[in-house]
This record gives C-alpha cells, structure tokens and sequence, in this order.
C-alpha cells in the first residue's frame, strides 16, 4: 500500500481504529482485485504455462500480491491442475512454519534433521497414526487461519506427492535424494540418509529463537554503550552490539525469506542502531528534528539506509506494517535530507 494513502484519507493517527479500518478496508480491496487478475489470467491459460508451487509463487509477486491472499486459488480457480499447484503452495509453506517453529527449541546437541525428517514423516505419508493426526491438525488450524483454506490429512491422496515434497524441502531448503522412489504409504518414507544436503543455517541450529537472542544481547550490548545525550561518543560496548545486530539479521535471511516480517524487524532494528551510531558525530544546533543533520555520509548511514530499505520493502506488503512503514520512511528521509521529499 503506497503510504500517500495517509494523505489522501487524512488520517492523523495510523493506532486510531476507524482510520486503520478504513485502510485495511483499502488494502483488502486492492488485493483482492490483484488476486481476482491472477485468477482470470490462470483460467484462461493452458495447463503446463503453471509449471509448479514455486513458479506460482514467483508469478503472484511479480504481480504484487502477498503469498497470504493465494489461498483464494484453491477454490476460485476453474483449472484443476491451477488448484492442485495452489494447495501444494499453502500446505508447503504451512509445513516449513510448523518445522520453524519446532526447531526454535533444538539443542545445539541436537541433530536437526531429526527435526526435518520427523516432520515429513508425519505430514507426507498417506498412513494415519495418532501423532501424525495431531501434527496435521496443528498444519490445519495454521492454514486455516493464515490462508483461510481448510486442508486434511485426506488431500493427500489427491495431490501428486512428489510435487508436494520437492516443494516443501524447496520451502525448507533442504536437497533430498529420490523423490519419485518414496513410498508415500509407509509409516516412515523419509530416511535421515536421504538427506544429501542441509543449509549450515540448520547445521549450526540457528533457529528463530536464535535470532530472538542475538537481538536481546545486541540491545542489552547497545544500552550498556550509550552515555548521557545523544550526541556523545559511545563506549566500546555498541561496537560489539553492531556485530550481535549483524548476525541477527544474517541468521534471520538464513532461516526465514527476505519477504517476511521476522526478517523485516531484525532489519529495521540493525537501520535504527546504525542511524543513532551515525548521529553520534552530529550537533544539536544543526536541526531540531533531525539529529543527522548535516552529517557527512558515512558506513554507518550507507548501511542504515539500506537495511532500512530492506524492511520497508516488507512492511510495504503487510497489512498490519504501517507503524513500522513510517518509521523507516522517517529514517530514510534523516538520513538523506536530499531526497526526503522521496520518502515523507
């Protein structure tokens, strides 16, 4: 949603209900039109144009629309072959939630492929067990609310199963060994051997919680460096704060997309960080507002900007990221006054 929306429904404060009503109501609006183009266009086509799950993701952003509105495809879209593709999309991308989520707690003793291959396990095969059932409920109550599409365990035997599995290991970024040689009906199909290959990102078990810490030592790290004003020069500790912030946004790229908001909000907590090292060298009688005022561009602005850059692009396609939205455009446009105008 393009931020001029503010100015054009005069609204003065994005927290307030009504005006926040009025914008999602705006944003649904336009996504919904996006989406109902994609249908269109995917109903008039032939079959083999949709190649898979991953061409159909990379076709819905090319187009602008969020990953979250394609759950409409399942049951808009005339073509069988359009549906199939969308199912496996939702139920992949709910799969490496529930996996991300389980490896949030791993032990560094841990293997995680333990993890990877418990989970396809349970989600994969056609064979009903107790656990499998209470996995794919938690799959079920996750696409439910996050696509609004109502998936069972039964769908299975609908769907072309290696499809289904290259695209999750796509999701999980995990290389598998012989997908077309799995036997979908056995209790166990996946083998830790099969694995040929699994991201250092996993080796090391970084996880989400990962990130959550690095960026908990980063602020503690930053807080401890800061001295009396603003504009003071800082103690060593925010030094070694820049790296923690550093690894938590590499470890956040590793484990999740750079188009989701995990990703965006250890972005945007690098950008302020490297914006208040690179205000240290400014004075406050160079502007009452802007605290990098006519500071010379330096590594620490270089780099702000660009991470600031980066979570916007996501906040941009949330429905819920205004706050976040303004607050990079007003970190964009301190830090180069020249072209404010471009982002306020």
């Amino acid at each position: 949603l393009n931020p001029v929306a503010f100015d054009s429904l005069a609204v003065s404060d994005p927290n307030n209900e009504r005006d926040q009503a009025i914008l999602n109501s705006l944003f649904t609006r336009v996504c919904n039109g996006l989406v109902e183009d994609l249908v269109k266009e995917l109903n008039g086509t032939q079959d083999y144009m949709l190649i898979d799950a991953e061409h159909l993701a990379q076709l819905a952003h090319s187009k602008g629309i969020n990953l979250r509105h394609l759950g409409r495809l399942t049951y808009q879209a005339s073509c069988n072959y359009v549906k199939e593709i969308a199912l496996i999309l939702v139920i992949s991308r709910g799969i490496k939630k529930l996996v991300q989520d389980a490896l949030a707690g791993l032990e560094l003793s841990q293997d995680p492929r333990d993890v990877v291959i418990s989970y396809l396990n349970h989600l994969l095969s056609v064979a009903e067990t107790t656990v499998s059932r209470k996995v794919w409920e938690e799959l079920a109550e996750h696409v439910q609310g996050h696509w609004a599409v109502r998936v069972e365990k039964s769908a299975l035997g609908k769907l072309h199963m290696p499809s289904l599995a290259i695209a999750v290991c796509r999701q999980l970024r995990v290389a598998f060994r012989g997908f077309f040689d799995v036997n979908y009906l056995s209790l166990v199909p996946f083998q830790k051997d099969n694995i040929v290959l699994i991201p250092t990102v996993l080796d090391e078990a970084y996880t989400a919680r990962s990130v959550d810490l690095l960026l908990a030592m980063a602020h503690t790290l930053d807080q401890k460096g800061r001295r009396g004003k603003w504009n003071d020069r800082s103690g060593p500790e925010r030094q070694q704060a820049t790296e923690y912030f550093d690894r938590a946004v590499r470890t956040a790229a590793g484990i999740y997309q750079k188009d989701v908001v995990q990703y965006a909000d250890a972005a945007f907590e690098y950008a302020s960080h490297l914006e208040s090292l690179h205000e240290e060298k400014g004075d406050p009688l160079n502007s009452k507002w802007n605290r990098s005022a006519l500071i010379p561009p330096s590594k620490h602005s270089e780099l702000a900007i660009f991470f600031f850059q980066e979570a916007l692009k996501v906040y941009e396609t949330e429905q819920f990221g205004y706050k976040r939205m303004i607050e990079c455009l007003l970190g964009l446009a301190k830090l180069n006054e020249t072209q404010a105008v471009l982002f306020l």
